[in-house]
């Protein structure tokens, strides 16, 4: 599994869906300092983690968060084009 956007901590719903060898890349930590964590999974269900590198993402956020409505505004790229104003999908 890779996570292309910051998470504040590891997902846990993520870290549950790991097969058995399964391996999760995932960046973690705030707006001051995030680090790109490698998570995997043994033979025996247990988790390993390893910090790789110092990186800067996006923050992760749900879809509530991100949906602003009819005429939303808000900070930052999109420019109010049709998918600025499309309901989000189900």
């Amino acid at each position: 599994i890779h996570v292309g956007a910051a998470a504040a901590a590891v997902p846990d719903t993520l870290a549950r869906q790991l097969k058995r060898g399964g391996r999760m890349v995932v960046p973690v930590g705030g707006s001051g300092r995030q680090e790109l964590l490698q998570l995997d999974k043994d033979e025996e269900g247990r988790l390993h983690e390893q910090a790789l590198m110092d990186v800067l993402y996006v923050p992760l956020t749900d879809r509530h968060l991100q949906w602003r409505g009819e005429g939303g505004g808000g900070g930052g790229g999109g420019g109010g084009g049709p998918a600025a104003h499309a309901p989000p999908h189900a």
